[in-house]
């Protein structure tokens, strides 16, 4: 899923104090909730629009409010949800899905597979920016009765695939609120109303300030069916140590994704708990490959030296991936080189041979590809006298990532290069990237989910269009192929050396330097959570924000 970070700053006080005072207003009153866990995190959702909201800790929360037929369980193994019972056509073809028959909308219409039906057919019809991509092998869905389901597929997929993509991430919304949406009002309704945003999960959105706090409830039949926690308050902090702050005063109970310059002080603090995560994170370094960049022939960006690989691959080498990864995320980091982390098990290509930090190989390659420095000035040239000077574009919201660029420029001069770093804020830097292809270098990142299909999507030429995951503009006819032909593999075998041999395009083509994996770093406070509980979730990968962690959550008092 997509990661991006939003950091502004509210605080605990004043939230509470004007509650009813702006956009996103409360959904109704309710009874005062005798559970309380507030997280603190580097963003909170700023919408509650699952076609237009793309911040990471939506998509962490989307699914405790909308239900969809498969869900992550321990473990990240995929699990039915509001799906009850798949059978299989002998082809493989068609898919019937028996529904649960106690799902029910958050304002009480009961949920049935109409509903089911009509999301996929709402996805599709409207074209629903990246969730039609996660639809396309569907031919036809309709509703057989009020809890059966039949889709026809155009082909024989993966049920890893489906399970973990089409039939996950997808949210199941309501079409008695919908169906007076049309696609095109959804893609452009940011300040989407709290009414409307019904699901049928375990959890009701009923306040929310934009980039400040959002509170989640429990709804009367979670509570029944053996939710604890009440309410869960997520607030949003600019500054870390305004945020490590409030946790030792105890006026927030967690801190999800802990930034790394603040692990050796909450490390050294009693009375918590703190989780690292399975590494499903990815932090990299982009070089703009989009055709129509250098198709237009522009004065500024891209610079046209970054279209040779071989310059790519001299600045890999300039790269250490090792302490760029200390530096991002310290001892929690794992030195990049494949586009699939170890979390992807035997899917990750390990064999690959990681270029590694050698500036003498970066000189002899750029010698030999003809950039030298002709007018001695320490900067190489083209063969037509252009400098080798890039810009190179950091989110805001990374300090870390800032380092690593910083550090990465001083050794890029040492082989006749020059990058200028520059901050740019988060949602510049996406536009500037995609749609606008106006960069040299830029940073960016990603979670995945346990399954790579839908990360491996992100570097196809069908997302390297206006509104699509693909920020590189990377395109390649091979890669696509090889992509399509993952998702239908019988086996796992099959699919592993089609995905190895995804990663050997990427390694070869160098749209990017993977430089490190992490995991979320998650930490609570004992004096409210059990730590015996947080280590086990931590433990089966749940961070958190994770839905098996919020369900099966309680306070210790």
């Amino acid at each position: 899923m997509k990661h991006r970070r939003v950091l502004k700053i509210g605080s605990f006080l004043l939230v509470l104090a004007l509650v009813f005072s702006f956009a996103c207003a409360p959904t109704g009153e309710v009874e005062q909730p005798e559970k309380v866990i507030v997280i603190g995190s580097g963003d909170v959702p700023r919408g509650f629009n699952p076609f237009t909201e793309d911040s990471n800790v939506f998509f962490m929360t989307m699914p405790w409010i909308w239900d969809s037929l498969y869900q992550l369980g321990l473990d990240n193994e995929a699990i039915p949800d509001l799906a009850k019972e798949v059978a299989i056509s002998p082809d493989g073809k068609t898919y019937t899905i028996t529904i649960r028959n106690n799902a029910q909308w958050q304002d009480g219409v009961p949920l049935t597979a109409e509903d089911v039906a009509f999301t996929y057919n709402y996805i599709i019809d409207n074209e629903m920016g990246w969730y039609a991509s996660l639809c396309t092998q569907i031919i036809e869905i309709k509703a057989i009765d009020d809890y059966t389901v039949e889709m026809t597929l155009d082909k024989a997929w993966n049920q890893d695939v489906l399970n973990y993509s089409t039939f996950s991430i997808i949210p199941i919304i309501p079409q008695h609120i919908w169906q007076d949406i049309t696609g095109e009002e959804a893609l452009g309704l940011v300040d989407f109303p709290l009414e409307k945003a019904i699901g049928s999960g375990p959890y009701q959105v009923v306040d929310c300030a934009r980039d400040e706090y959002v509170r989640l409830r429990a709804t009367p039949q979670a509570k029944e069916e053996g939710v604890k926690i009440d309410e869960w308050i997520i607030k949003a902090y600019a500054d870390d140590s305004v945020m490590l702050q409030d946790f030792k005063a105890g006026n927030i109970d967690g801190i999800y994704r802990l930034g790394m310059k603040l692990v050796p002080a909450v490390e050294e603090m009693p009375g918590i708990t703190l989780i690292p995560v399975a590494p499903n994170i990815m932090y990299f370094a982009i070089f703009n490959s989009w055709d129509k960049a250098y198709e237009a022939g522009r004065e500024t960006h891209p610079h046209p030296a970054l279209k040779d690989v071989k310059v790519r691959e001299a600045l890999d080498w300039a790269l250490d991936e090792k302490v760029a990864a200390e530096l991002d995320h310290g001892k929690y980091a794992i030195p990049g080189c494949q586009y699939l982390s170890t979390y992807y098990g035997d899917f990750s290509h390990t064999e690959l041979p990681g270029r590694g930090y050698d500036l003498d190989k970066a000189r002899q390659i750029l010698d030999e590809a003809g950039y030298l420095d002709t007018d001695g000035d320490g900067i190489r040239e083209t063969a037509d006298g252009l400098p080798l000077e890039f810009d190179s574009w950091v989110a805001a919201s990374e300090t870390g990532t800032l380092d690593v660029a910083t550090v990465w420029a001083m050794e890029a001069e040492k082989i006749g290069i020059k990058m200028t770093v520059s901050v740019v804020d988060d949602d510049t830097l996406w536009e500037d990237m995609n749609p606008k292809a106006e960069y040299d270098i830029s940073w960016w990142g990603w979670s995945g989910d346990p399954d790579p299909y839908y990360l491996l999507c992100t570097p196809t030429c069908a997302q390297a269009v206006e509104g699509g995951w693909n920020e590189s503009g990377y395109c390649n006819p091979e890669f696509d192929r090889l992509y399509e032909e993952e998702a239908l593999a019988k086996t796992h075998e099959e699919r592993r050396q089609i995905l190895w041999e995804m990663q050997e395009i990427l390694y070869r083509d160098i749209p990017y330097i993977v430089y490190d994996y992490h995991g979320s770093v998650c930490t609570t406070r004992n004096d409210k959570l059990d730590p015996e509980f947080v280590k086990s979730m931590g433990s089966a990968g749940m961070s958190i924000l994770d839905k098996e962690f919020v369900i099966n959550a309680d306070t210790v008092s």
